[in-house]
């Protein structure tokens, strides 16, 4: 649902108008429309139209547009046709609407936009033998990639994400090699270890986005099926 602007009135847009394959763009757009302090920040920048990047300038476009269209009593929606044109997009090509908007927030130098999706975990590998040795280094995220398969819900699929690292077994010929402070060291051996990732209360962004990973390739047969498991969130 659209959230409550300033004066407590409640925007929900009607929708974008598909312009051939463009859903990925629209639905994308229209979950970013309903987050208010999103939408007040494209609408409400105070950069001048001649400064501001084109990709903004369209998004700002298209975003005042929903915004008309959701207090009009006509029967019509806002179209992406503007954003696209300056974006140089494809209307009838099909694309992922994830990598269309980890694509976009760049190109709209934004930071302000930017911060309020990124995040961090931890990545890390931790030696078996006792000695301490670890490699850690934090990861910048815009969005999570959730697997759906095997999975019935939002915090079991996130619990498997970062509460549960593989085993790097020597006896399985992939152990990991720690490394050195002296490169000549010739006893550098490689060792048992964990690798996983870890997401702490800090790395959170304002606004957590999560894609569900909801297509399934099979190598073998070379065909893609979609995965329509149930998947429930917290409330």
């Amino acid at each position: 649902r659209g959230g409550s602007t300033s004066n407590n009135i409640v925007v929900i847009s009607k929708g974008l108008r598909n312009l051939g394959n463009t859903c990925y763009v629209n639905a994308q757009l229209q979950c970013a429309f309903h987050i208010p302090y999103i939408r007040s920040l494209i609408l409400s920048t105070d950069k001048d139209d001649e400064k501001m990047e084109p990709g903004l300038q369209g998004l700002r476009y298209v975003f005042k547009n929903m915004l008309d269209e959701s207090s009009s009593s006509a029967r019509t929606t806002a179209s992406p046709d503007y954003l696209c044109r300056v974006l140089g997009i494809n209307p009838m090509e099909q694309q992922d609407t994830q990598e269309f908007w980890k694509l976009l927030l760049p190109q709209l130098k934004l930071q302000k936009l930017i911060d309020s999706y990124t995040g961090s975990y931890e990545d890390y590998i931790v030696a078996c033998d006792g000695t301490d040795r670890s490699r850690r280094r934090e990861e910048p995220f815009l969005d999570l990639s959730l697997e759906v398969d095997g999975f019935g819900c939002v915090m079991d699929s996130l619990r498997n994400m970062f509460n549960a690292p593989e085993l790097l077994s020597v006896a399985e010929g992939n152990g990991w090699r720690p490394p050195v402070a002296d490169s000549s060291n010739k006893n550098n051996i490689k060792v048992d270890a964990l690798k996983g990732q870890l997401l702490r209360a800090q790395g959170l962004p304002p606004l957590l986005q999560l894609h569900l990973k909801r297509f399934r390739y099979d190598w073998q047969t070379d065909v893609t099926t979609k995965i329509n498991s149930k998947f429930t969130f917290p409330e």
